[in-house]
């Protein structure tokens, strides 16, 4: 495979051999969520130092807009539908059952009537997942 893989590596507590979690830290998931959660929800409003202060650790660069996604606002209106299209086009049809149930559950709690939380939501929490993020 690569060599910057630890071949010995497995999933702590476990006799699971996982080399690809060996460069997958926790700070470097919460980097990733971070960097999502920029793009989908704060790089359209300008940092407000007089508020928040200095920003520490900027992680989108200055400029980036949100990507519109009206492309799924369509199916919004129904979690279903909006979860398997976005598992389509992100995951090669190839999520688990619990991880579709979990998303289309907290996508059903946002309201019906705002149909772009509800494409962030679902966008958000497959791009976060270590399924998404660990090709397999």
């Amino acid at each position: 495979m690569f060599n910057y893989y630890p071949a010995d590596y497995v999933l702590p507590g476990t006799n699971v051999p996982a080399p690809e979690f060996g460069i997958f830290t926790s700070a470097e998931f919460l980097n990733r969520f971070n960097q999502v959660n920029d793009l989908l929800y704060n790089v359209d409003q300008p940092w407000n130092a007089e508020w928040w202060g200095p920003q520490p650790f900027p992680t989108t660069p200055s400029g980036t807009k949100s990507p519109a996604l009206t492309t799924f606002l369509p199916d919004a209106s129904n979690p279903d539908v909006l979860v398997d299209r976005l598992t389509r086009l992100f995951m090669h049809g190839a999520m688990r059952p619990e991880m579709r149930k979990t998303i289309v559950t907290a996508v059903g709690k946002l309201p019906a009537n705002d149909p772009l939380r509800r494409v962030k939501m679902a966008v958000n929490l497959i791009l976060v997942s270590v399924d998404y993020q660990v090709q397999k």
